[in-house]
Order: structure tokens, then C-alpha cells, then sequence
């Protein structure tokens, strides 16, 4: 009966009921975030990789199924209390491990790190794609020259990115390392 989705477009490809279930509910965890805008005023759906962002979005679905079952929405309640929990310890945890990033630069070759680069202060530069968009050969060259240009060591993408030719072109004309961390 529930759709949960993140919302800001991140499920284009599924419309209202395009699940074939009828008076499907879609609930958009994002709703009413904080939310980065890029520079081409597209915007930015990876709520959750700012942690609280995440705890909010927690609050939202948490709320959304105690609504939608109210015969079990002490049980999700409680289940979000412990997964909020679980996600403030690791607040703490990155807050620790990130506070010597602070002010420094993290490069990017698209645009998922941006809540997270900016929940901890530390400065964000995506070089290629937003979300959604395509790569272009003259990205991929303005990417490349900034890399040089700066000396960057480390660049950063989404798991599964990391094999794209765009990446790995970049990587061979540079020599950077590219880092795939996993959005999730």
C-alpha cells in the first residue's frame, strides 16, 4: 500500500501506481529536507548522505507507516528509535574522524557527497555529472584540467562509477586514484 520513496526525482522511472497496485501511497522521505541546489539549479536528492538527514527521513516513514498501520505503529516507532540511535552513534563517530577534514577540498566526479562533504564542513567540488545528466567529452576535459592543474591525489565516485569510460578516462590522462565509496 506504501511506496517509500526518496523523492527530488531520484524515482523518476516509477510514476504514481506504475506498480500496478492500486491507491498506491508514495510517500517521499525528502520532503521538506534542507536541499543543495547545483549549480545548473538542478536539484540534489541524496538527502541521506547527510546523517541527519537521514534521521529525519527515519522520522518521516517511521510516522508515513504508523499512519498507513495503526494497529503497528508502536512497532515502528520503536524500530526507528533503535535505527536512530544506531545512526547518531555513527553522527558521533564521523564527526570525530572528519573533524581534521574540515575546510579541505573533496573532488568529486558526481555530485552524491555533497550532503556529506557539507554536514562536515569540508569543501565540495564535483567535477562531472549531476545527477541524472549526461557526460559530455568537454566535462570530461574541463575535469581533467582541473585535476592537473591542482595536483589532486584522490577523486571520489559512486560505487559502480568508478568502471564508466568517463572515469576511467579521466583517471588515465591525470594519474589520480579514484575512490568508489558506496552511497548507501
Amino acid at each position: 500500500r506504501i511506496f517509500i520513496a526518496n523523492g527530488l526525482e531520484m524515482e523518476n522511472f516509477i510514476a504514481k501506481n506504475s506498480l500496478g497496485i492500486p491507491r498506491l501511497e508514495v510517500i517521499e522521505s525528502g520532503e521538506d529536507m534542507p536541499n543543495i541546489i547545483s549549480e545548473n539549479e538542478k536539484d540534489n536528492p541524496h538527502y541521506w548522505m547527510n546523517i541527519e538527514n537521514a534521521i529525519s527521513q527515519c522520522d518521516k516513514i517511521s510516522a508515513s507507516l504508523g499512519k498507513a498501520d495503526p494497529a503497528n505503529a508502536e512497532l515502528y516507532k520503536n524500530n526507528a528509535e533503535v535505527y536512530k540511535e544506531k545512526l547518531s552513534v555513527l553522527l558521533e563517530e564521523a564527526q570525530s574522524r572528519m573533524e581534521k577534514l574540515k575546510g579541505k577540498e573533496m573532488v568529486a566526479l558526481d555530485d552524491s557527497f555533497e550532503y556529506f562533504a557539507d554536514e562536515f564542513g569540508i569543501k565540495f567540488t564535483n567535477l562531472l555529472a549531476k545527477h541524472g545528466e549526461k557526460i559530455s567529452g568537454e566535462k570530461i576535459e574541463e575535469a581533467v584540467d582541473y585535476i592537473k592543474s591542482r595536483r589532486i591525489k584522490t577523486v571520489y565516485v559512486s560505487m559502480g562509477e568508478d568502471e564508466s569510460n568517463a572515469v576511467r578516462t579521466i583517471a588515465k590522462a591525470t594519474g589520480c586514484k579514484v575512490v568508489a565509496l558506496d552511497t548507501l
